[in-house]
């Protein structure tokens, strides 16, 4: 072989090399771009399919509002919404399910929406001073603590920069690091407690509790108290959403008059009882129906009225949940709905994509 036609195969190889790399360039780029085209696919139809379950769950509390109580059986057969519109118009909360086909019949998702009514927590910010003491003895914080943290509450959601006895204000935040101020306003989160002298992460979700940091790990913190709280709702508690579990139970030795855990279990299992509106076990109502009719079953459990003006038996506010899926693609959204003037105002919006 002459070392002219050596250079020129040499030439070819080369040539031949750079266009295998251009070729599997091109071809691993479109197979990026076909990844990037079905993510993004998949990622629209989740985020539709969650705006669908939105706007399902606004269907079925527009047609809660029109439940009365008085519908027949045959009303209730012709009508595939009732029962969970029941349960919201009485206070209850609902998951509801749906599977999307295309018109081809092909798979397009899912969506599960939990409608909450807000209430079976209590609102933070309108605690009294009773209301802390008991919810601190429900969750096992010793008596001493207590001035340290319920003063502290006070003095960081009043308008004033005047400490209590056993509280703090700016001042005091101030010589943290970072420093920061008091917010002299009403939380806007729960988490927000996390903020303020006295409450730890352990006081919000359980654990050992010891805000001074002295090493005593004798105090433990039963499950907490983010789970009986939330910065909505007009400060009572909502008997007919209260679930029937240890969380709520709890909610409602937080209110005067539910004395012990035999109380708490004995307002639960008398709304679970039903009340009859129809003269027929189908139509029992597993909800107290109205105050008056709370106030008539439970007055073998309850003395006096106090029990009555912090309790209510539905909600205005509700928590939208919805969860939609497009193969292992989700899309959740988090809404805070109220009515007004007909129809369902947002008074808090989250989202949140994912994987599974």
């Amino acid at each position: 072989m002459t070392p002219r036609r050596g250079s020129a195969l040499i030439l070819v190889l080369w040539i031949i090399g750079i266009l295998s790399m251009i070729v599997v360039s091109f071809a691993f780029e479109a197979h990026l771009e076909g990844k990037i085209v079905s993510y993004t696919r998949r990622k629209i139809q989740a985020e539709a399919n969650a705006m669908s379950g939105f706007e399902l769950a606004k269907s079925y509390l527009d047609h809660s509002r029109e439940i009365n109580g008085t519908e027949t059986d045959t009303d209730k057969e012709r009508d595939p919404r009732y029962n969970e519109s029941s349960d919201l118009h009485y206070g209850r909360s609902v998951r509801i399910e749906r599977e999307f086909k295309t018109s081809a019949g092909d798979d397009a998702g899912s969506v599960t929406v939990d409608i909450e009514p807000i209430g079976s927590q209590r609102n933070v910010n309108k605690l009294t001073e009773e209301d802390w003491e008991r919810l601190l003895e429900i969750t096992g914080v010793p008596e001493s603590y207590w001035p340290d943290i319920i003063d502290s509450f006070f003095d960081w959601i009043d308008e004033d920069d005047t400490a209590r006895e056993n509280g703090a204000e700016s001042d005091y935040y101030e010589d943290l690091e970072p420093p920061y101020v008091a917010a002299n306003a009403p939380l806007a989160d729960v988490r927000e407690l996390l903020l303020i002298r006295g409450f730890t992460e352990a006081l919000l979700t359980g654990g050992v509790y010891d805000p001074d940091n002295r090493g005593d790990s004798s105090v433990v913190v039963s499950n907490g108290i983010e789970r009986l709280l939330t910065v909505y709702g007009d400060g009572k508690l909502n008997i007919n959403s209260v679930p029937n579990s240890p969380d709520g139970l709890d909610a409602l030795l937080t209110l005067p008059g539910v004395d012990d855990d035999l109380t708490a279990q004995a307002i639960i299992e008398e709304r679970e009882e039903g009340h009859n509106l129809n003269a027929s076990d189908d139509n029992d109502i597993r909800a107290f129906t109205s105050m008056d009719d709370a106030r008539e079953r439970l007055e073998n459990y309850l003395n006096g009225q106090e029990f009555h003006n912090f309790t209510s038996i539905s909600s205005e506010l509700f928590k939208i949940t919805s969860i939609g899926r497009f193969g292992r693609i989700s899309k959740r959204i988090s809404v805070i709905v109220f009515p007004y003037d007909d129809q369902w105002r947002v008074l808090r919006w989250d989202e949140e994509s994912g994987r599974k």
